[in-house]
């Protein structure tokens, strides 16, 4: 049920969509225009996606240089594969066999359709790769967080009117490492858990995993904003970034709304500008205008790639911008420069009547 602002009478399903649309336009509205201000914040996703390019090529470059280790690579990657597959048709057997329990209870059923098999036997060099694997998301996910964190930390002196830009970023981000590093650390183990118990489990345990996931995702919203802001270990971050949520926010972040439409939208623009890209090389095959076909379509596909790659940029910039902006209204009931009270209070729901929260 949703209710309007000014009293507690319900508003139509339709209203309340278009008020958050609404609320999220607001938000993203003080947030360009604190980017517009300081465009070196836009920076930051760009020096994150460089680096963990270069940290990709660093893990891969060993493995694809050495024979043996390339083929035993090789190897690791189709003994998984052929594993995972094993283990889907299994599944899918003992799913069936159960559901016909029900059906067919005359029916004697084979005890290997409804066992769980062994695991399979891993070698010590089987071993060492998923160590490795291991190792290269966590060092993805200090790579992201730690530049996250340099975003969020010179977006918070920029909103304090203190001198900000990327080596005041960075030296930020530096002075939280050993945060940086624990909290890199939980993220990757959640994420790995998750991983490993979403291949398990069956249907229903993985639409459980999922719902843990994105319960996972709300309240660690505001963790990276803790840990930069208030310094603190993942433990107390996690508490913090719950303790912030449920003091503003009951339904829904509006925000998050507004920018998934937004993000939305361009990608499936950019994906029909290069299926049309796609069409027209096509098209020009075997043609006398060919090399104009190819320029033409190359371009196009060129184009959505860039748009992809820019709203990436930009969404990943006005997201830390707001973020920030957000957990300091939460906490403090501060307003950030470029922000107004009115846009942020609107950004939350009251958990009791459903309204834009006032402070």
């Amino acid at each position: 049920m949703q209710y309007t602002s000014e009293n507690s009478h319900p508003m139509p399903l339709e209203h309340a969509m278009r008020h958050r649309v609404k609320r999220s336009a607001e938000l993203f509205k003080c947030s360009w225009q604190v980017l517009k201000t300081d465009k070196q914040l836009a920076l930051f996703p760009v020096i994150s996606a460089a680096a963990t390019l270069l940290l990709a090529a660093a893990f891969l470059a060993p493995v694809l240089s050495v024979p043996s280790l390339r083929s035993d690579a090789a190897t690791f990657v189709h003994d998984m594969e052929e594993n995972e597959q094993a283990h889907e048709d299994r599944r899918n057997r003992r799913n069936a066999a159960l559901l016909s329990l029900g059906t067919e209870s005359e029916k004697p059923i084979d005890a290997s359709q409804t066992t769980r098999a062994p695991a399979p036997k891993l070698s010590v060099m089987d071993i060492g790769f998923l160590v490795y694997g291991f190792v290269f998301f966590l060092a993805c996910s200090f790579l992201v967080i730690f530049f996250n964190a340099a975003l969020v930390g010179a977006t918070n002196r920029k909103f304090e009117g203190q001198p900000t830009g990327i080596m005041v970023g960075l030296k930020i981000a530096c002075h939280r490492l050993p945060q940086i590093i624990a909290w890199s650390l939980v993220n990757a183990l959640i994420g790995t858990i998750l991983r490993v118990l979403e291949e398990n489990l069956g249907i229903i345990g993985r639409i459980a995993i999922l719902l843990v996931g994105i319960a996972w995702s709300i309240a660690t919203y505001f963790a990276i904003p803790t840990l930069v802001i208030e310094g603190v270990g993942p433990l107390k971050a996690v508490r913090n970034s719950v303790g912030a949520i449920k003091r503003t926010w009951g339904e829904s972040l509006v925000i998050a709304v507004g920018f998934g439409c937004i993000g939305g939208v361009i990608t499936v623009l950019a994906i029909c500008m290069m299926a049309v890209g796609v069409a027209i090389l096509a098209g020009f095959t075997n043609h006398d205008r060919m090399a104009e076909g190819i320029s033409l379509g190359g371009l196009i596909i060129a184009l959505g790639i860039a748009l992809l790659i820019l709203w990436s940029v930009l969404a990943s910039t006005l997201m830390a911008i707001t973020r920030t902006a957000l957990y300091r209204y939460a906490v403090d009931g501060v307003v950030p420069r470029g922000f107004n009270e009115t846009a942020l209070a609107r950004a939350f729901v009251n958990r009791k009547t459903g309204a834009p929260d006032s402070r």
